[in-house]
């Protein structure tokens, strides 16, 4: 282990790239072996397949020490609810015209289908916001250092790392042509999510941001025809700003929305 440690340390890049494919492979393996091989029920054991790795992999991240703490905690939640109000509205929106589009349609809403949705996307967040951001994001960033330039090549770096990871899509047998436009959308939305957390040091908002943007999109497949998903974009838009520009109403509002210390 001390072996790992050390070369985390001195090759935090590496490591990033390493940790990002191994574990979507990892991820696929079992997939292959228990959904298609064994022929368990699809989404439950995808659920829980995911659910089952991300808390395997807090004990690696800790085990590693590649970072003090990982993030699960209140603190910085609110400057990255704050920081996000874009993401939201712009989702909120879709939502909306998805729901109103079923109800016009007579065609209903299944809130079971949108149960085991909404259970299964968060899986998704649990698992990939524990590799990429923290994982791969603190390795990189150990080893680049935690300055304003460093940051911005980290959350660049660490954005590349999560689109490229999604490469692997082709061994699940995804057709090429939607592996390469989830590949380059990802790429805003792991850049957005990179950027909110080393802002923050909060894992549970970036896990929150990626539940939804991968719920509204389904939701708006489902019930909203012909909807496109414009959350990469908006997240590739958003994350520079964020990551460069700290006005002073942004600090003014993350400060109102930081915890308070009690008396």
């Amino acid at each position: 282990m001390d072996l790992l440690k050390n070369g985390c340390r001195r090759h935090g890049i590496l490591a990033a790239l390493v940790l990002g494919v191994a574990a979507i492979a990892v991820l696929f393996g079992f997939e292959v072996l228990l959904i298609r091989g064994l022929g368990l029920p699809g989404i439950l054991s995808a659920t829980a397949i995911r659910f089952i790795l991300g808390a395997l992999m807090i004990l690696l991240l800790l085990k590693l020490e590649v970072a003090e703490k990982l993030g699960f905690t209140g603190k910085g939640l609110g400057k990255s609810l704050l920081l996000a109000w874009p993401f939201f509205l712009l989702f909120a929106g879709i939502l909306a015209l998805s729901f109103i589009s079923a109800n016009v349609s007579d065609k209903g809403i299944s809130w079971s289908w949108l149960l085991a949705q909404i259970v299964f996307m968060t899986s998704v967040a649990f698992f990939e916001e524990l590799v990429f951001r923290a994982g791969v994001v603190n390795l990189v960033k150990n080893g680049l250092g935690a300055s304003r330039s460093s940051s911005i090549k980290t959350a660049v770096i660490a954005g590349l790392i999560f689109s490229l990871a999604h490469c692997l899509n082709l061994i699940g047998q995804a057709d090429l042509s939607y592996t390469l436009t989830q590949v380059i959308s990802n790429f805003g939305m792991g850049l957005f999510l990179s950027t909110i957390y080393l802002r923050t040091g909060n894992l549970v908002g970036p896990m929150i941001f990626h539940a939804v943007n991968d719920i509204v999109p389904a939701v708006a497949v489902e019930y909203l025809a012909g909807s496109p998903s414009a959350s990469a974009g908006a997240a590739g838009g958003v994350s520079p700003t964020v990551l460069l520009l700290e006005t002073d109403q942004t600090r003014e509002l993350a400060s109102l929305a930081a915890p308070q210390a009690l008396p």
